[in-house]
């Protein structure tokens, strides 16, 4: 234990230095040990990084710690951070986990309404969601607002092949992880699917 030893020869511990702790802790599915010294942090004055936070929520997702892994998105704003889209994305990935459907689809609502451009990845875990959710609620009425409010075609309910969304003259292109927009007159939306892409 560095940070224990550390402690016992009373030298400074940075911030970078709990980082590094909070990271080998998300490595190693250590939650309860990562918000620790989160608390820590705070207890000594130090303000925790967005780094340091994104792997907190982490390593909550490894143990299906949602509730905890949501909240940590909220001490992140008092703490005068603003969450980005692995922090979401570590949320939702604690979420699925724990089989919590609709906490997953409440947090991409939420992403967007950050105004953070969805990734591939933020679809795929939104499309399973949604998925699960008709598996267990059926088509209701909430289901089919929350489809047409977030623009997902209903298509994603039945085509295990495809993640299909409502795209206008924005155009992701997710290899590498490059997103472009296309400059081009604005157009009428259609629907269009990343299914082929790697």
């Amino acid at each position: 234990d560095v940070l224990g030893e550390m402690k016992e020869k009373r030298m400074e511990i940075t911030e970078g230095v709990y980082t590094t702790g909070i990271t080998a802790c998300e490595k190693g599915g250590q939650w309860v040990l990562a918000l620790e010294l989160l608390r820590e942090m705070h207890l000594k004055g130090i303000a925790p990084s967005l780094f340091a936070y994104n792997a907190a929520i982490f390593a909550c997702r490894r143990d299906k710690q949602w509730v905890q892994a949501t909240a940590l998105l909220g001490e992140m704003r008092q703490d005068g951070l603003i969450p980005d889209r692995n922090s979401y994305h570590g949320a939702m990935a604690a979420c699925e986990e724990a089989e919590m459907w609709e906490g997953v689809m409440d947090l991409y609502e939420e992403l967007r309404a950050m105004s953070l451009e969805p990734s591939r990845q933020s679809y795929e875990y939104v499309t399973r969601a949604c998925r699960e959710y008709l598996t267990t609620h059926g088509e209701d009425e909430r289901l089919k607002n929350y489809l047409r409010l977030n623009k997902i075609s209903p298509n994603v309910l039945t085509d295990e092949s495809d993640v299909i969304f409502l795209a206008g003259p924005k155009v992701l292109e997710f290899e590498g992880g490059v997103e472009s927009s296309e400059s081009e007159p604005e157009e009428q939306p259609t629907w269009m699917s990343f299914a082929d892409d790697e």
